[in-house]
């Protein structure tokens, strides 16, 4: 292809109506060569100013594919941290209702020296009465008022009658 001069650029830059009025006949009354090449050269143009278009709109997209891809890496690296936070709390919520189960049983189970005796006394000699899980039970149940007797509360440990001879 040869190259465009810049006459013919200039007139490239013009309408088709002016164009064709300022290049006017040839001289043998033709110039219709030189119209056709200004013409394909306008046509190259616009497709080269289409095809510019396209890119950029295909660069924008691309864009925006890449800054979708990486907003749903990003989302599911959250959800990854979301999970992972969500099982250590029920893990740890587990442990907590464990050892809150753990320490109600150790301090509600009974033991040999857990339990709690009621004795009386009437005449010099201590009898027992009943078992109590707890000292508070076991003094709940003290009869109140009667002054005759005398009660107490005693571990299961201790015996108010003094050691046993063997």
């Amino acid at each position: 292809m040869t190259p465009i001069s810049r006459e013919v650029q200039e007139l490239t830059a013009l309408s088709d109506e002016e164009l064709i009025s300022r290049i006017g006949p040839g001289p043998g009354g033709d110039q219709s060569e030189m119209v056709h090449r200004i013409l394909d050269l306008r046509n190259a143009r616009n497709q080269d100013a289409a095809a510019k278009a396209v890119l950029q709109a295909t660069e924008k997209q691309a864009a925006a594919g890449d800054a979708l891809v990486k907003a749903t890496a990003d989302l599911v690296g959250a959800t990854r941290r979301l999970a992972a936070v969500t099982l250590a709390l029920v893990v740890m919520t587990f442990l907590l209702v464990l050892a809150a189960a753990v320490q109600a049983y150790v301090m509600t189970r009974p033991t040999s020296h857990s339990a709690w005796v009621l004795w009386w006394n009437s005449v010099g000699t201590w009898e027992p009465i009943r078992t109590w899980p707890t000292r508070q039970k076991c003094e709940e149940d003290k009869p109140h008022g009667t002054t005759a007797l005398q009660w107490r509360c005693l571990p299961d440990t201790v015996d108010p009658r003094g050691a046993k001879g063997k």
